[in-house]
């Protein structure tokens, strides 16, 4: 199976293509909204990450972990951080500024590439945030 992602944030375009391995499915959707989109695309494939260019050229991909803070009470930081560390040390300092409000922060670690975030991931930002306020 395949999928393809926007390179910019990460937001998922299509899903449940064919691979590689049974036809072309997957790379010529790729190229088709490469070009309507007049920018890059990421196809996740059944043998890596590609980054299709409107050009028609293929790239391959080397995951650039990025995240982001985001919650449905508080929105997002707006922040591309490098790693779940960086978030968890946004997410605790948001989270401080919201106690002594009187609230909370309902802000957690999203992947702003598209694809899912590990349990190693996740533990590293919960360390970091650490909860503590």
């Amino acid at each position: 199976m395949a999928a393809i992602y926007d390179m910019d944030n990460g937001m998922q375009l299509t899903d449940g293509l064919q691979g590689c391995t049974v036809s072309d499915e997957a790379i010529q959707t790729a190229q088709r909204i490469a070009v309507d989109l007049d920018e890059p695309v990421l196809l996740e494939d059944d043998d890596g990450m590609w980054e299709v260019n409107p050009d028609g050229t293929c790239d391959p991909h080397e995951r650039t972990p990025r995240y982001t803070c985001d919650g449905s009470v508080r929105g997002s930081c707006g922040v591309k951080h490098g790693s779940p560390e960086a978030a968890g040390n946004c997410t605790r300092r948001d989270h401080r500024g919201c106690v002594r409000q009187g609230g909370y922060s309902d802000r957690t670690l999203v992947s702003l590439d598209g694809l899912p975030i590990s349990n190693e991931d996740f533990e590293r930002f919960y360390d970091a945030f650490d909860g503590s306020v």
